[in-house]
């Protein structure tokens, strides 16, 4: 069991960060709009900031696309599955990149499940101080997973202008430096298991030559031991031979 969450220890990770994104929003909206009940659907936060106010935005974001909820239900649905297959289908592509695509995730989530739940999203972030500082009417209101959409593209843009290396979304596990720990411990192993049997075999192949050479010596050794004897045995006779003339 260790095993396996150490191998996909990065989607249960992922996972966990999508919940609490997801969580923070849908419980951000809840409370704001409570609160909003109470104080009229208006307050003001903090004067020429930040405001809360109550918005049913059926539509996208600016109010584009108003009605169409049906059509936008669909959309985004297809959308945030795409994005989670491009997570799941490339895992070793960069964190800040991963991360990114998960806040896009969980906002995109956010609000799909505000619009299937209630047929319209819930908006509360009134970003007043566009209006006070930078002349901005009408921008929009908001809400958290808003603002987690627009993180999540900051971080895949910083990614894409500072960040990218080629083969980042190759298919091919990319060298050992850029894998998970766990990879990399299993790949020195391999390479260690390699090594010893190299090593066996190469002291099993000098163990042979030693083994050859030690055999052709005494085979050498046995020649000039019969070479000799017979040397000895036919010089014996002539030996004999001359002293029966003398």
């Amino acid at each position: 069991m260790s095993d396996k969450i150490l191998k996909y220890r990065i989607y249960i990770f992922e996972a966990l960060f999508f919940a609490a994104l997801l969580a923070v929003d849908l419980i951000s909206k809840s409370a704001a709009f409570s609160f909003l009940a109470d104080h009229g659907g208006h307050y003001v936060l903090y004067e020429g900031i930040y405001e809360l106010i109550e918005v049913h935005n059926d539509g996208a974001s600016f109010g584009i696309f108003g009605g169409e909820t049906t059509a936008l239900i669909v959309f985004t649905a297809v959308a945030m599955a795409a994005l989670a297959a491009v997570l799941i289908a490339r895992p070793r592509t960069p964190r800040i990149f991963r991360s990114g695509f998960i806040a896009i995730i969980a906002g995109g989530v956010g609000n799909l499940v505000d619009r299937i739940a209630f047929g319209y999203v819930r908006d509360f972030i009134d970003y007043t101080f566009l209006r006070t500082f930078f002349g901005i009417e009408n921008f929009g209101v908001g809400n958290i997973a808003d603002i987690f959409v627009l993180v999540g593209l900051l971080c895949i843009i910083v990614y894409v202008f500072f960040g990218y290396k080629e083969g980042d979304f190759a298919k091919n596990p990319r060298p050992s430096d850029d894998l998970p720990e766990t990879l990399v411990v299993n790949e020195g192993e391999q390479q260690g298991e390699g090594s010893e049997t190299e090593k066996e075999e190469i002291v099993r192949g000098e163990s042979a030559k030693d083994a050859d050479a030690s055999s052709s010596v005494s085979e050498k050794g046995t020649d000039a031991g019969a070479v000799k004897k017979g040397e000895k045995a036919s010089v014996q006779p002539t030996d004999v031979r001359n002293g029966g003339g003398e």
